[in-house]
């Protein structure tokens, strides 16, 4: 056929054509097995140079340039989460530290509307000017909540946010409390030597500990969660306990990170806020 490949179908005797297009090639069968061999290897041979020329090496070898491959359109995206998050899922933003006011620092901290349910109010909402901290402009805002289905009803959440308008005022105050938690016990103090515990990080920078009461009365005795986070020009400290022996002692811990990051999240949305 013309622009084909044709075989001829007979056995081979004496001079057998392989009829190329319009033209004929001839190959005369050997006498000996070993060229026989050699007849067929080198019938295949041929084959193949006509396939590559007849319809493209690139085909038969299996590449696409076609835009469709996706060769030199790959892409990434990153995530909004670049590194040690909490586990709320919420979206990391980027905050430019400023000062609030009082009423801002008294907001920062949640409210019981903001509380999960079962909370209820022992000490109210409240937001003031920090005298000792007069030049540098702190503000701080304070609330405890108690939950009388737990531990008895001794189970408590305490919140105390300070906001300088000098951010060096709050990195500074971070790390002194992170100092002084790894340090030994203070004689005056009335916790126990605190011990570190790893939780989702909160804010900037944040840690938690452990302690205990061991003066307290027995109904204010137990282990206590503390954690400390700095969030821009915001230094964050919540204490969350005693969380005592029963069932709900099982995931304290997660209790207390998600009231956690009730706070911070509150602190990254009004350092947002021009």
């Amino acid at each position: 056929m013309a622009g084909g490949v044709t075989i001829d179908r007979n056995r081979m005797r004496g001079d057998n054509p392989i009829l190329v297009g319009s033209g004929t090639i001839n190959f005369r069968k050997p006498t000996s097995a070993a060229g026989m061999v050699a007849l067929v290897l080198a019938v295949l041979v041929v084959l193949a140079v006509i396939v590559l020329a007849v319809y493209g090496g690139s085909r038969v070898l299996g590449s696409d340039d076609s835009s469709d491959s996706g060769h030199g359109s790959a892409s990434a995206t990153a995530g909004e989460n670049d590194g040690p998050t909490s586990s709320s899922g919420s979206e990391k933003k980027t905050i430019t530290p400023r000062a609030l006011t009082v009423a801002e620092a008294k907001e920062v901290v949640p409210g019981l509307e903001d509380m999960p349910s079962g909370w209820t109010v022992f000490s109210e909402r409240n937001g003031f000017r920090l005298k000792e901290a007069e030049a540098t402009g702190c503000n701080r805002g304070t609330a405890i909540y108690e939950n009388p289905k737990m531990n008895s009803g001794n189970l408590q959440v305490s919140y105390a946010v300070t906001a300088c308008r000098d951010i060096q005022k709050v990195i500074g105050w971070f790390a002194g409390e992170l100092k002084s938690a790894n340090g030994p016990r203070d004689a005056q103090s009335e916790k126990s030597e605190e011990t570190r515990i790893t939780m989702p990080r909160c804010g900037d920078e944040s840690f938690a500990t452990t302690f205990d009461y061991p003066n307290a009365p027995s109904f204010e005795r137990g282990e206590n969660i503390e954690i400390r986070a700095r969030v821009g020009a915001v230094f964050v400290d919540m204490t969350y306990g005693p969380i005592g022996d029963d069932l709900h002692s099982l995931d304290a811990m997660e209790r207390a990170q998600a009231l956690m990051q009730l706070v911070c999240d509150r602190a990254v949305a009004f350092q947002s806020t021009l």
